[in-house]
């Protein structure tokens, strides 16, 4: 069933629910079952490659101006950066200090805007290092990883045991740097001018300097309906979105009413709630017992078979201590060794 009809049925089932409010209506039912379960289509695969540092030439800066200029060696090698690497995906820095993201970069004139102003010693002739530290997430509704594997060195990184104060302890000046081994949450993209505004971004620990590809596989929330003939992902069915959509849609209707309305007057909405969480999650389920789930739980089970299919792609021959270990019971991933 498309868009269209699902949010023209809902607002049709329900008295006086506008239709521009059933479309919101349907898509925070669908958010809400994106969130009820790790399912099959949210699996993404994708990958890095790290490029080379570039160090050739120097550069000119100065304190509190949020640009910088390459002379006609650095210059050339900006230029000559290969194509997929992009230099505004790029960060700069002289040795030992603070890392800079360049946003912008004219290759006529050789000079680069940078994120801030440079608060670094200034000058001519500036030695520096030009290189990529921060990853953006391949896709805007990042959810988590379930691997990132460098091939090559045959190495599983660790994405799940270090935050920015980790490596910020022993190593707050970014001057190590070989072959990663820890994928670090950084910060959301708010660059000016940035191609993936809101996605997240990863610092790779130990910094790399040399090309390497990675191959990353991630789960991802899920798009919501937009255009009037979007349909669901498979395994979701109809029956399941318009059951959870039902249930907001009385939530809101008993809200409208007054403190004037009469006892009894009028249809029960919190009843009709309860009818559409049991045909939704079976209601009560922990009173009606583990296999007395409604719609949600059988789709749950149509999908899992799926979803263990598509992990079985994803499992380390020794596994990394501390990795999160998934269940085939659960259909989840628990942080640390536990089943």
């Amino acid at each position: 069933m498309a868009f269209v009809n699902l949010w023209r049925r809902l607002a049709g089932s329900i008295p006086g629910l506008p239709p521009n409010y059933a479309q919101t209506l349907i898509n925070d039912a669908l958010d809400a079952i994106y969130e009820a379960n790790n399912w099959s289509w949210q699996i993404i695969e994708s990958g890095w490659i790290t490029p080379s540092v570039v160090q050739a030439g120097t550069i000119t800066a100065a304190v509190g101006v949020n640009t910088i200029t390459a002379d006609a060696a650095a210059k050339a090698s900006w230029n000559a950066i290969p194509a997929g690497t992009f230099i505004t995906q790029m960060q700069v820095r002289l040795p030992a200090y603070a890392l800079y993201d360049i946003v912008a970069y004219n290759p006529t004139t050789g000079v680069a805007t940078l994120d801030r102003p440079w608060m670094e010693p200034g000058g001519a002739n500036l030695s520096y290092m030009l290189y990529q530290a921060y990853y953006t997430s391949p896709v805007s509704d990042f959810k988590r990883w379930l691997a990132v594997r460098d091939f090559t060195n045959a190495a599983l990184l660790d994405w799940w045991s270090w935050k920015q104060k980790d490596v910020d302890g022993v190593d707050p000046q970014r001057t190590v740097f070989q072959n990663p081994s820890k994928v670090i949450p950084y910060k959301i993209d708010t660059r000016a001018g940035t191609s993936t505004p809101g996605y997240m971004r990863f610092e790779l620990y130990p910094q790399p300097l040399s090309v390497l590809p990675y191959s990353l596989y991630l789960l991802r929330k899920g798009p919501l309906l937009s255009a009037p003939t979007d349909t669901l992902p498979y395994p979701l069915t109809e029956k399941l979105v318009f059951a959870r959509a039902r249930m907001l849609a009385y939530e809101w209707k008993e809200a409208q009413k007054g403190e004037g309305v009469k006892r009894g007057s009028g249809a029960d909405y919190s009843f009709l709630y309860q009818a559409a969480e049991r045909e939704y999650d079976g209601g009560e389920r922990a009173a009606a017992g583990p296999h007395c789930g409604g719609e949600l739980q059988a789709v749950k089970k149509v999908d899992r078979d799926i979803y263990d299919q598509s992990l079985a792609t994803l499992q380390r021959n020794i596994p990394a201590i501390g990795a999160p270990y998934y269940s085939a019971v659960t259909g989840q991933a628990n942080v640390g060794n536990f089943g």
